[in-house]
């Protein structure tokens, strides 16, 4: 592949610049190499990078969560599995020389990025002039304030207007083949005409994230087979009506947006399959009977927002939070959960006692702090439990089963082994600002190795009462996968105010 791509670059050494007459000479070799990718559908993930604006950096996780949406990542059963196989996708492009990688951190990608003459060949197949490929119409970041005028929307399956400065919408374009309208980041659009979706039957994904509406326009009830809406970033957004009628729909994100009550008739969403409620600091309620009854969802998102659910002074928070706990408890298709909790009596009980092995990720920050919004999961089994002093039942039993644990300010916590009794998948210890830690791992975990078989890093950070890091003698084969300890401003252990090893192992 790589020699077709540099015969079509000599091609276009020889050739004009304009897109114009260039089909022939320089389109046609390159697209050998977009011919020669297997399948259908991956045909369609390649063309769909030309939906961004030209020598934009193309985030790779949202991408394959738009591959996702559309339905062009098939024969899986979870999210989760759509996700990694549209990383090999990528993978696949980037081998047939398609795609460029923009970053590389320990072999993940982070974005891709588009050349620029490969994208307009992308455009080139979907526009008029070729007898292939799905139509689109891109005018993705070209500074536009009004739109395309309504002929150019006609036959179109999928419009890209993102990245502008659109102001108004047409008052009600017939388009009958559209499936995909992707109008975000058009932060100067701030309403629609009501009978704007009326004659869009078939679409099924639209992006309105970062713009500025107010309100959503009556006509997307009759949008009866969408099925993503992403409203993340709609911070004038303060209702989700009309939305009870949209019984096709899958993904919703409402992430960032100024929601400030849910409608009870969300309930009804049966489809969803991913729902993220992230970071909405103006919500102050969630219906009862609303979360337990998706019963499809496979995802949930409930970061920095169910603190928000109720006032400190309010006695009824912890059974708010208790409630919203139970309901997710009784989701059977649920493997992803992430969630800010404000009050560790929230897990007074394991509610999700038999549920632990089959979430195959999940993230729960416990406690307040101002760096609650700073902090993003990145792992797959996270819990940071931050300004806690006691540790109840639940906590312990979820535990037995993470492999990141973050403890900061937690005054009362002298040892882990309040916590960790028996866990044997921990593999990254942090504890920062423990004031009464005098121990971290005690006789009793060194003698049943427990929580020390799958250690790998150590980190223990302004600990001024810490003597040990571990008691007792350590048997053959414990911290065999440690291989990082970082060591700061634990100043009665004895050792210098900083230390940090790496790549190492105690046997």
């Amino acid at each position: 592949m790589k020699e077709l791509w540099m015969s079509a670059l000599r091609a276009l050494r020889g050739s004009a610049p304009e897109i114009e007459g260039m089909e022939p000479k320089v389109f046609l070799s390159l697209k050998l190499s977009y011919d020669h990718l297997e399948g259908k559908n991956i045909k369609h993930c390649f063309l769909y990078c030309s939906l961004y604006p030209e020598d934009h950096d193309i985030p790779v996780d949202k991408l394959v969560m738009y591959w996702v949406m559309e339905g062009f990542i098939d024969n899986v059963d979870y999210l989760s599995d759509a996700s990694i196989k549209g990383h090999h996708i990528i993978e696949r492009i980037m081998d047939a020389s398609l795609l460029e990688r923009k970053c590389n951190q320990r072999y993940q990608i982070h974005s891709i990025k588009m050349h620029d003459l490969i994208r307009d060949m992308a455009i080139w197949i979907t526009s008029a002039k070729s007898n292939e490929g799905p139509r689109f119409l891109v005018r993705a970041g070209v500074g536009l304030k009004e739109p395309p005028t309504e002929n150019m929307w006609k036959d179109k399956e999928r419009i890209s207007l993102m990245n502008n400065d659109i102001e108004e919408l047409p008052v009600r374009p017939d388009c009958p083949k559209l499936v995909t309208l992707l109008l975000q980041n058009n932060y100067s659009l701030t309403i629609f005409p009501n009978s704007f979706f009326e004659l869009m039957a078939k679409l099924a994904v639209l992006d309105l994230s970062h713009t500025s509406i107010k309100s959503l326009p009556v006509s997307l009830s009759s949008l009866v087979n969408l099925q993503s809406l992403l409203l993340c970033y709609c911070l004038r957004l303060e209702e989700l009506e009309p939305i009870g009628g949209l019984k096709e729909l899958q993904f919703l994100n409402l992430s960032w947006s100024g929601i400030k009550k849910l409608p009870e008739d969300l309930g009804k969403l049966v489809k969803l399959n991913l729902l993220d409620l992230s970071h909405l600091h103006q919500l102050k309620t969630i219906p009862q009977n609303t979360i337990c009854r998706l019963s499809a969802l496979e995802e949930l998102h409930l970061f920095s927002t169910c603190g928000n659910l109720a006032k400190k002074e309010v006695p009824e928070e912890e059974d708010a939070c208790e409630a919203i706990l139970g309901e997710v408890a009784t989701l059977r298709h649920l493997t992803t959960l992430v969630i800010t909790l404000q009050s560790i009596d929230c897990l007074a009980y394991d509610v999700f006692h038999c549920r632990w092995a089959s979430l195959r990720k999940f993230h729960f920050h416990i406690g307040t702090s101002y760096m609650e919004t700073l902090v993003f999961p990145s792992s797959d089994k996270e819990v940071t439990i931050n300004g806690c002093d006691h540790f109840p039942h639940g906590i312990k039993a979820m535990l037995k089963h993470v492999k990141h644990l973050h403890l900061w300010h937690c005054k009362g916590l002298k040892c882990i082994s309040q916590l960790v009794e028996d866990s044997n998948s921990l593999v990254e210890l942090d504890i920062h600002d423990c004031s009464e830690m005098d121990l971290v791992i005690g006789r009793r975990e060194v003698q049943d190795v427990g929580a020390l078989q799958s250690l790998g890093s150590l980190v223990l950070r302004d600990l001024p009462n810490l003597k040990k890091v571990f008691e007792g003698q350590a048997p053959r084969g414990s911290f065999q996968k440690l291989r990082l300890i970082h060591v700061e401003s634990c100043h009665k252990l004895g050792i210098s105010s900083r230390l940090i090893w790496l790549n190492i192992g105690i046997n």
